[in-house]
């Protein structure tokens, strides 16, 4: 059973002169570029945050709700309508699919090592997945409202997860992959760290 810690509650962002949502803004320090889904275009847009210069505009069939990026800024993953995307930031082509939720997917969090990755949907369930196989990792963490929010600990061993109910919730990970023999996915010592300045650019 998972840990109830706290409440929250959750504002939302809305464009009057441009009437769309902003659900997400994600900010790159490195790339020094930023990631817009707006929710009339189903797509996402990269801009260079130094030049203002739109670089890529990555095509949906439906409406974006997250976004992570890799720290070593080769791929985005995208979650929308039932499935999670994996962009290849060098061409901005989709290499990888994760199918699994029934819902649009509200939320994702990547461990830092970028091989594990964490997900909420509106279908009440948090997943975990294996981005070396890009396979759900165990069943479904089942809530009884939509996940709005979910963040994996600095040590991989725990996701927190925020639910519609007003709660958020504390859950032991760290058994789950030591049960299936993938605590390897928590190894951090053969992460790297790419130090360039060099945005990827759309021809």
């Amino acid at each position: 059973m998972p840990q109830r810690c706290c409440r929250e509650d959750r504002k939302s962002l809305c464009d009057q002169k441009h009437h769309f949502s902003i659900d997400f803004l994600f900010g790159h320090a490195r790339a020094k570029i930023m990631q817009l889904p707006l929710l009339s275009e189903t797509a996402v847009k990269i801009w260079d945050v130094k030049t203002g210069d739109l670089l890529s505009t990555i095509k949906h069939d439906s409406q974006v709700w997250s976004l992570a990026w890799t720290s070593d800024q080769k791929k985005i993953i995208t979650g929308s309508k039932s499935s999670i995307r994996i962009f290849d930031t060098a061409t901005w082509q989709q290499i990888a699919i994760l199918e699994g939720h029934t819902g649009f997917v509200l939320s994702l969090s990547l461990f830092q090592n970028d091989r594990l990755l964490a997900s909420g949907s509106f279908d009440g369930t948090a997943r975990l997945w294996n981005l070396d196989t890009n396979l759900p990792l165990g069943p479904p963490i089942q809530h009884e409202d939509l996940v709005r929010g979910v963040a994996i600990s600095a040590d991989g061993k725990q996701l927190v997860t925020s639910c519609r109910d007003n709660n958020a919730y504390v859950w032991d990970i760290h058994t789950t992959l030591k049960d299936a023999g993938l605590e390897g996915l928590l190894s951090i010592h053969d992460v790297s760290v790419n130090t360039s300045n060099s945005v990827p650019s759309q021809h």
